[in-house]
């Protein structure tokens, strides 16, 4: 219950128009309700408070109904009281300063004077800035592009919900995710180890950009997106967090079809087919290059060394020879890598390259 000085006293009256109610000598007056609005406060920003009532009363002893109203707070505060209608409502203050509060009860027929309670928050304690934390669901590793074959993954989430706000509920951050496109606006990531993003555009799926867990789509290209989270809390501060994800590359694979005869005879035609080589990120294939090579001779192919599939001869020999034939595939970034001979498809196919004896 709040001891009345005039400023209050003054409140009061302004809230209920008058001190007390006067009634006809002759009339039947009903019982006056007394609100208690309980003690004032010491608060604390961001830290829930419980008010009370309950010791409210009407002199016949009816039930009573509460009607809390927050009449004062500090220019800026969003606080609002929580279940208003009833004997403990609860009030977070969000901002430090005076904050009052009234309590009229009814007992069905009349209304109570109001009592005021007083919350008193220090407003030493500012506000802090949030802390953002950003990481990447399951990994921070995709493959770069949008077709490849079954179980790997072209899109991740970015994840920050273990943002936090030291002076209020995390509920109340919103949150901006962008990308880092440019090592110019590095300066952006202070806190990240390594800034060395492409200038290549993933795309958020899903308007996920403003939400704690974003999913990115893998742009085509290959090497490290680097996306910066902001998190912002109701009175405008803000923190920010990046994180690296790697867009990655699968080596395309080039298979050489074992010919029909292993040994041929110097000048005799050799059929090379590499007609089944193929890239893990299909989105890759329709764009791989070809290289043939033959080692330790030289030989010659038709129609030329960047076919898919060849015919080669090999002319010039001093002795009978072993010459291997290498089918090297490249894409847009990078080059598949022979398997040699102890790879399981030799015996049937040989990746990459084929052992052929030429007699001389």
């Amino acid at each position: 219950m709040l001891f009345l000085n005039a400023a209050r006293l003054a409140l009061l009256i302004a809230v209920t128009g008058s001190v007390a109610a006067s009634c006809g000598s002759d009339s039947k007056i009903a019982s006056l309700p007394v609100a208690n609005a309980g003690f004032d406060h010491h608060g604390t920003r961001g830290v829930e408070l419980r008010l009370d009532g309950s010791a409210s009363f009407d002199p016949t002893g009816v039930v009573l109904s509460y009607a809390w109203v927050l009449v004062t707070a500090p220019a800026g505060s969003n606080a609002t009281l929580i279940a208003a209608t009833t004997a403990q409502p609860t009030i977070t203050p969000d901002l430090g300063g005076d904050y009052l509060i009234s309590l009229v009860v009814n007992n069905g027929e009349r209304d109570s004077l109001p009592d005021v309670t007083a919350i008193i928050v220090s407003s030493a304690a500012q506000n802090q800035t949030p802390t953002a934390v950003a990481t990447c669901l399951p990994g921070c590793k995709i493959d770069h592009g949008t077709s490849h074959y079954p179980n790997t993954a072209t899109q991740v989430t970015l994840d920050g919900r273990q943002s936090l706000d030291p002076d209020d509920s995390t509920a109340s951050l919103t949150y901006q995710w962008t990308q880092i496109v440019s090592s110019t606006d590095c300066g952006e990531c202070p806190a990240l180890a390594s800034c060395n993003p492409i200038n290549a555009a993933a795309t958020f799926l899903d308007a996920s950009d403003v939400t704690t867990l974003a999913k990115i789509q893998a742009p085509m290209a290959v090497g490290f997106m680097v996306f910066r989270l902001t998190v912002t809390d109701p009175h405008g501060l803000s923190g920010v967090a990046c994180v690296n994800v790697e867009a990655t590359n699968n080596a395309p694979l080039a298979i050489v079809q074992t010919p029909g005869s292993l040994t041929v005879n110097e000048g005799e035609v050799i059929t090379l087919n590499g007609s089944t080589s193929s890239d893990p990120d299909l989105i890759d294939q329709p764009g791989l290059t070809y290289l043939w090579t033959a080692a330790p001779t030289v030989a010659t192919f038709s129609p030329n060394s960047t076919t898919k599939s060849v015919t080669a001869i090999v002319t010039g020999l001093a002795v009978s020879t072993d010459v291997t034939f290498t089918l090297t595939a490249f894409d847009a970034f990078g080059a598949s890598t022979p398997c040699g001979a102890g790879s399981g498809f030799c015996g049937r196919t040989c990746c990459g390259e084929v052992l052929v004896h030429v007699l001389h």
